[in-house]
C-alpha cells in the first residue's frame, strides 16, 4: 500500500512547479478556403488561415501536440505541430474521391487510427508512429462518422448507405468492430442515413440519423456500448411539435421517442448533460437544437430552435468544459460562442466557410486550468484515497499513463514527469467520454 506520507513528500518538492501549459484553443477547419484557422480561448485571439489543408478538407482533430486534417478530395490526412502552426507530416492514401475519406478517431493511446472511406465502404487502419497504412476492411455501405471507446477495445461507424442523388438511401446501419482483431463484431440497424455520433454523461452513445432531406426526418439512436444494443429513439420529424411518446419496436422492447424536428447534424454532448445539433438555418438565422439527455425532453426543437440572429448555415457544434458551446456558420464565415440558453457571448471570423471544430484539451490537465502541476497530482492522489473530486470533462485527462483505468499510477506518472528529467510528457488517456 503506497502511504500518504509518500505523496506529502512528493507534493513539497513540487509545490510551486508548474512545467507545461497551453492556452485552450478551437482549431478550425475552412471548407471553401482549404485552410486552419484557430481561437485562442484564454485571450480571444483569432489565428486566421495559419495552415494549408488538402483538397476538400472534411474534419480536424487534436491529440497530444498534434492537429489532424481529413482531406476527402485529395485523399490524405495532413499533421500539424500545435505549438509551431505547421504542417509537418502527411499520410496519402490514394484514390481521391473513389475512396473519399471522411472521418477518423485514435485507439491504443494513439498509437493507431481508424479511418473511414465513404466511397470505398472500407475501414482504413493507419500506424500512427510510421505513418503507414496497416490494414483495411469491409465495415458497411458509405461509412461516415467513428466513434471510439478505447476502454472497450470497440468502435462505432455510421453507415449511410447512400445510394444516388437526390436522398435515396438504403438500411442505416452502425457497425461495431474490434480493435484487437479488426473485424466486425455486430451490425446494428438504425434510421435513414447515420452520420455522427456522441458519447453522454452516463456512457451511452448517440447516433445521428439526418434523414433523405425530402420526406424521412431525422432521429437520434441511443445505443448501449456494453451490450450493443438500441435503448431509444429520438424522433426529430420536420416541423413537428415538440412532444414526448413510448413506442413498441418490433422485438417487444419499450423505448422513449420524443420528437424536436428538422433534419439533424453534428452533435455534441455538454459534460452538463444537454445535447446540442447543428441545424443549419440557412434563409435568415443559424439554428441550433437542444434536448436533456437525462430526461430525454427537448429544449429547442424546430419549433423553438436557438436562433443565432445573423449567423447562417450552423454546420458544426462543439461543447466546452465549461459547458459554453462553440458553433461553425458556413455561410457568415464565423465561429459563434453561446451558453445553454444560446445568448451569444462572443463572434469569431475566422475563414471561407468554416466546418468542422476540435480542442486541445491537455493530457494529464485534471483540474481543466490548462497546466500542468501541484494542483493536477493532488486531485489524482485525493482521488486515489477516495475522497470527492470531480474529474474533468472529458475524463480521459486524468488517465496520463493511458492505461484505461485511473488509479494511483496515473498520480505516479504526472509526479514523476514535473520532477524527473526525461520521463515522457503525459499520454492521450483512453477515451472514456464523459462518463467515470
Amino acid at each position: 500500500m503506497i502511504k500518504k506520507s509518500f505523496f506529502i513528500f512528493i507534493l513539497i518538492q513540487i509545490l510551486f512547479t508548474n512545467i507545461w501549459g497551453a492556452d485552450p484553443t478551437v482549431y478550425v477547419i475552412n471548407g471553401l478556403g482549404c485552410t486552419l484557422s484557430k481561437i485562442n480561448l484564454k485571450t480571444d485571439e483569432i489565428t486566421r488561415n495559419f495552415a494549408t489543408t488538402g483538397f476538400i478538407p472534411n474534419q480536424v482533430k487534436v491529440r497530444d501536440s498534434l492537429v489532424y486534417v481529413v482531406n476527402s478530395g485529395s485523399a490524405d490526412i495532413h499533421i500539424y505541430n500545435i505549438n509551431t502552426d505547421t504542417k509537418i507530416d502527411s499520410i496519402n492514401i490514394g484514390g481521391g474521391l473513389a475512396r473519399n475519406p471522411w472521418a477518423m478517431d485514435f485507439s491504443d493511446c494513439g498509437k493507431y487510427a481508424y479511418l473511414t472511406c465513404f466511397s470505398a465502404d472500407s475501414l482504413f487502419k493507419i500506424d500512427l508512429r510510421t505513418k503507414t497504412k496497416i490494414d483495411s476492411f469491409y465495415i458497411g455501405e458509405n461509412p461516415a462518422g467513428i466513434f471510439i471507446l478505447e476502454n472497450l477495445n470497440k468502435g462505432y461507424v455510421c453507415n449511410t448507405s447512400f445510394i444516388s442523388y437526390p436522398g435515396i438511401y438504403g438500411q442505416g446501419t452502425v457497425a461495431v468492430f474490434d480493435t484487437q482483431g479488426d473485424s466486425v463484431l455486430k451490425v446494428i440497424n438504425v434510421g435513414t442515413n447515420p452520420q455522427y455520433l456522441d458519447l453522454d454523461s452516463q456512457g451511452e452513445l448517440y447516433v445521428v440519423c439526418t434523414g433523405d432531406y425530402q420526406s424521412q426526418w431525422g432521429k437520434i439512436y441511443i445505443i448501449d456500448p456494453i451490450n450493443d444494443v438500441v435503448k431509444k429513439v429520438v424522433e426529430v420529424g420536420r416541423n413537428s411539435e415538440s412532444k414526448s411518446s413510448n413506442l413498441w419496436t418490433k422485438r417487444g422492447a419499450q423505448i422513449d421517442s420524443f420528437e424536436i424536428g428538422g433534419s439533424p447534424g453534428i452533435i455534441s454532448v455538454s459534460p452538463d448533460g444537454v445535447g446540442y445539433i447543428a441545424a443549419g438555418g440557412w434563409g435568415t438565422d443559424g439554428q441550433v437544437y437542444t434536448f436533456d439527455v437525462k430526461g430525454d425532453s427537448v429544449f429547442h426543437g424546430s419549433s423553438n430552435p436557438l436562433e443565432l440572429p445573423g449567423d447562417t448555415g450552423v454546420v458544426s457544434v462543439i461543447s466546452f468544459q465549461d459547458s459554453t458551446v462553440y458553433t461553425s456558420n458556413f455561410q457568415t464565415d464565423n465561429v459563434t460562442k453561446i451558453d445553454s440558453s444560446g445568448e451569444i457571448l462572443k463572434s469569431y471570423y475566422v475563414g471561407d466557410g468554416p466546418q468542422n471544430l476540435a480542442i486541445n484539451y491537455l493530457n494529464g490537465d485534471v483540474n481543466g486550468n490548462w497546466n500542468l502541476g501541484l494542483d493536477d497530482v493532488i486531485l489524482l492522489a485525493n482521488f486515489y484515497f477516495g475522497k470527492p473530486v470531480k474529474l474533468p470533462q472529458p475524463v480521459w485527462r486524468a488517465d496520463p499513463d493511458c492505461d484505461c483505468q485511473i488509479s494511483i499510477g496515473d498520480a505516479i506518472y504526472l509526479a514523476n514527469y514535473i520532477l524527473k528529467p526525461g520521463v515522457p510528457p503525459p499520454k492521450h488517456g483512453c477515451f472514456y467520454g464523459y462518463f467515470y
